[in-house]
């Protein structure tokens, strides 16, 4: 479903753009719809991931759900991250 703020979507985004030239590192601010996330690309080609992160909701599965075969059909992504050089402000 819809995530406001994937961190593994927003390290892919950073490391992609450094790739092709497109952001300079070697911290990037990732700017997602649920907040931003800072991206600090390392030696080696690891990645460190800072940012919040905030309880949304709790839930249960029904039974018949669980029963379900095969993966549930993700939904698209809504909204593009923006990328942007890293300010002093926190994150």
């Amino acid at each position: 479903g819809h995530t406001l703020a994937c961190g593994t979507g927003c390290c892919a985004a950073a490391a992609a753009a450094a790739a092709a030239g497109l952001a300079r590192g070697p911290r990037l601010r990732v700017q997602a719809e649920g907040g931003a996330l800072e991206v600090t690309l390392l030696r080696g080609g690891a990645l460190l991931l800072r940012g919040g992160a905030q309880f949304l909701c709790r839930g249960e599965l029904s039974e018949e759900l669980l029963r379900v075969p095969g993966p549930l059909r993700a939904q698209p992504a809504r909204s593009p991250l923006f990328l942007a050089p890293l300010t002093k402000k926190k994150v």
